[in-house]
């Protein structure tokens, strides 16, 4: 079993190794804000009483969900990362449970890119083959193997990948913003906060 298991590990990282030119064109956005100022929005609770529009319009970073939020409108909403690995195919496994399921997040996850041609996205390279057709506003990243090299480098190997928080971070250094005020990161807080602004608790 742990022959087949590892067999399958090295025709995937072989795949992805083959694919490097596809995060090389990631080096048009080195620096493209160097100096400024970000915003960097979190999926916490704390968001729904937040008052969007008085907000300062700095380019903001978001993640997932965060497009669902139709205050986001009156934002500088310039990036927002796709996590997951393998996010948007048909099916895929259960994070928690380890067991194959019908993708329901993808679709969702795929609209927000057709409708937000605005703003750029950046996702994980192995989610590559789940568009038919390229869009224009996605681009891709990956580790190459370097999971803990702690480097940003959008265009070269990009690990740190340790939650959203970490990719959107990573993505503000490699676009050259000096500052970032985050919000809706309760979960750094001390006592932690659970919770998301899209529950309903």
């Amino acid at each position: 079993m742990n022959f087949i298991v590892n067999m399958i590990r090295g025709v995937e990282k072989a795949l992805w190794n083959s694919k490097k030119s596809i995060v090389q064109k990631n080096i048009k956005f080195k620096d493209l804000h160097k100096g400024e100022t970000c915003l960097i929005f979190g999926n916490g609770g704390s968001l729904k009483y937040y008052d969007f529009e008085k907000l300062p319009k700095f380019p903001a970073i978001g993640c997932s969900y965060t497009l669902t939020d139709t205050r986001t409108k009156s934002l500088n909403m310039k990036y927002c990362v796709m996590t997951d690995s393998y996010l948007f195919y048909p099916y895929r496994v259960h994070s928690y449970e380890k067991k194959l399921q019908k993708n329901l997040i993808g679709p969702i996850l795929k609209k927000l890119i057709l409708t937000n041609k605005n703003t750029t996205f950046f996702t994980s390279l192995t989610n590559y083959f789940s568009f038919l057709k390229q869009h224009e506003n996605v681009n891709y990243f990956h580790h190459f193997g370097e999971r803990r090299s702690g480097s940003n480098d959008l265009s070269g190997f990009f690990s740190a990948n340790m939650g959203a928080l970490s990719i959107m971070i990573g993505v503000a250094k490699y676009l050259g913003f000096s500052k970032a005020i985050l919000l809706g990161c309760d979960y750094l807080g001390s006592p932690k906060f659970g919770g998301h602004f899209y529950a309903d608790k």
